[in-house]
C-alpha cells in the first residue's frame, strides 16, 4: 500500500505540472490544524502541518503529516498517534473572497503505538479518505480552517492556513 501511495503523489504531481502551465495564477497554501481522531477504541488528538497546491481555480492537491500530542488510555491499554501521512485531491468553490468550501479524497497511511501489559505494538493502517470543510480567509493570505475527513475513524480538525499567489 506504500508503494501505491508513492505512485500516487508522483501521478498527481505529474499532473499537477501538465496543469499548472495552463493556469494564470497558481496558489499555494500552508496550514496547521490541531486535530481528534474519534474511534470506537479511543480519542486520540494531534497536530497537522500541511501544504497544498490549488493548480486551477477549483482543484487543487494537498499533502499533510500528523503527530500525537496526547494518548488515550482505555483499561490497561494505551494508545498515541504513530506517524501519519496523507494525500489528497480537492475540490473547492469561492463563495466570496474570504469563504472557500472545499472536499478532498485520498489516502491516508497511520500507525497507533498500543502499550498494554502483555507487551507494545504498533498498528499500521492505510485507508481511503474522504472529507469537508470551509476555509474563512481574514486577510487576502491569512484565514482559518474547519473540516471533518471519515476514514476508518472520524477525524476532526480546525486551525491556521496561509495561502501564497494572490494578487
Amino acid at each position: 500500500m506504500k508503494r501505491i501511495l508513492k505512485c500516487g503523489v508522483l501521478g498527481v504531481m505529474g499532473l499537477v505540472g501538465v496543469t499548472s502551465s495552463a493556469t494564470a495564477e497558481t496558489n499555494y497554501y500552508l496550514g496547521g490544524d490541531i486535530i481528534r481522531v474519534a474511534d470506537e477504541d479511543f480519542d486520540l488528538d494531534g497536530f497537522t502541518g500541511r501544504i497544498g497546491w490549488n493548480f486551477t481555480d477549483h482543484l487543487g492537491v494537498e499533502g499533510e503529516y500528523t503527530w500525537s500530542t496526547g494518548e488515550d488510555q482505555q483499561g490497561q491499554a494505551t494508545f498515541e498517534l504513530g506517524k501519519t501521512y496523507s494525500i489528497f485531491g480537492t475540490a473547492r468553490n469561492a463563495l466570496n473572497e474570504n469563504v472557500e468550501l472545499f472536499a478532498r479524497v485520498g489516502l491516508i497511511n497511520s500507525d497507533v503505538d498500543v502499550r498494554t501489559p502483555a507487551g507494545n505494538f504498533t498498528e499500521s493502517e492505510n485507508s481511503f479518505a474522504a472529507g469537508v470543510g470551509v476555509n474563512l480567509f481574514v486577510t487576502d493570505h491569512l484565514g482559518f480552517r474547519v473540516g471533518y475527513t471519515r476514514a476508518k475513524s472520524d477525524i476532526f480538525g480546525g486551525g491556521v492556513i496561509w495561502r501564497f499567489g494572490r494578487e
